[in-house]
């Protein structure tokens, strides 16, 4: 998440640390710009300036659609054949309505928008079919995938109540937010038809990792300028990305023989504050 414009400004350090790591890619976990998405200046600048360091680096950029983002389309404020300004940017992918897959190697990734009720929701209001698109696609991707298999959005499939306890009430997927009550309900379906070895999403800015029925969850932390000022969260924190690094068993770690990935959080002057390790399904060893 990072935020570009608003009271955040524009710099990200960040990004120029994350191309230091030379990446294969980068995802963008959603919420790219500060100002719900309807700022035009926001979004030029977001692909002019911010991402320059990894355009110029050719590093390919996969987006998310977060909330910041605006809305596609349907909603009360924008009319059906109006296209956000999230739309024409030139990704290099076509990302659709803002769901859509890649493969990467034997990774497959399958992005999805969780966002607002004309896309996303469990009440069964779909009056533009746009819930029952997507889901579809999904499905699809998920039935169809590789050795491994990612799904990333904005909004988590949980809330870690194991790093948040006062969010819960009894369990750690237990959060009184319509969102994630929404989001739990339609991923626990895919958990008990698919292999999903990890579920990546922003929104919380957590920085965070766990493991819980099967599957990995990690929440990216958010990218402000580090000059931005906050009671929450101190210089040091800020400037983050999560690197991801994804192995076949091998002599380092021969403990994992289906294969491991390991997730590290970095900051932008590339001080490592925290190292997981997670091994493959269906055995589970993390430390």
């Amino acid at each position: 998440d990072i935020h570009v414009g608003g009271d955040t400004g524009n710099d990200r350090p960040a990004v120029m640390e994350a191309v230091n790591q030379h990446p294969d890619f980068v995802i963008l976990s959603g919420d790219m710009v500060f100002s719900l998405g309807y700022n035009q200046t926001e979004w030029n600048t977001l692909w002019c300036e911010t991402l320059m360091p990894l355009r110029n680096a050719n590093i390919p950029i996969y987006p998310v659609i977060g909330n910041h983002d605006s809305p596609f389309p349907g909603s009360n404020e924008i009319l059906v054949e109006d296209m956000p300004l999230w739309s024409k940017i030139p990704w290099g992918i076509d990302i659709g309505k803002g769901w859509y897959s890649f493969i990467i190697g034997n990774i497959e990734f399958v992005m999805i928008e969780n966002n607002y009720r004309h896309t996303w929701n469990c009440e069964g209001y779909d009056a533009y079919g746009y819930v029952e698109e997507q889901r579809n696609f999904t499905e699809s991707a998920l039935s169809e995938s590789p050795r491994w298999l990612f799904l990333v959005s904005h909004k988590g499939a949980y809330w870690n109540t194991t790093t948040y306890p006062d969010s819960s009430s009894d369990t750690m997927f237990s959060i009184h937010d319509d969102d994630y009550r929404c989001n739990q309900k339609i991923f626990d379906e895919w958990l008990d038809k698919y292999q999903i070895d990890m579920f990546i999403s922003g929104h919380n800015h957590f920085g965070d990792n766990f493991f819980k029925n099967g599957t990995m969850y990690s929440h990216v932390p958010a990218a402000y300028d580090v000059h931005f000022k906050s009671e929450y969260v101190e210089a040091w924190q800020q400037g983050k990305f999560g690197m991801y690094d994804v192995y076949e068993s091998n002599e380092q770690y021969p403990k994992y023989p289906e294969g491991y990935i390991k997730i590290r959080q970095i900051n932008f002057d590339g001080q490592i504050l925290n190292e997981d390790v997670f091994g493959k399904n269906p055995e589970f060893i993390h430390e």
